[in-house]
């Protein structure tokens, strides 16, 4: 019997969509506000789930921010990996930091 793989999507996108207080919570692993969970960050980036969170526009996030979550759920991605060499997505706030 062939093992069932069960297979997750993850959204990458360029940190530039962070303010730099964000971009810093994510890569040091604390949470954003009272509502988003805890990322794993690392030097240059982090992975952060998104898939619980309820209109994030309306949880003190950045328009960049929750542009992209917007996006992560349209989509069906439940995380995203924000990276600083990641691509920068259309439509959605960027910030010069």
């Amino acid at each position: 019997m062939k093992q069932q793989l069960e297979i997750m999507k993850v959204l990458v996108a360029s940190t530039a969509h962070l303010t730099a207080q964000e971009a810093e919570c994510i890569s040091s692993g604390q949470a954003i506000g009272d509502t988003m969970p805890s990322p794993m960050g690392w030097e240059y980036g982090g992975i952060v789930y998104v898939g619980g969170l309820h209109a994030p526009k309306d949880e003190g996030m950045s328009d960049g921010l929750a542009d992209v979550i917007t996006v992560a759920r349209a989509n069906g991605v439940e995380w995203v990996r924000f990276d600083s060499d990641g691509p920068v997505l259309d439509n959605c706030a960027t910030y010069e930091w």
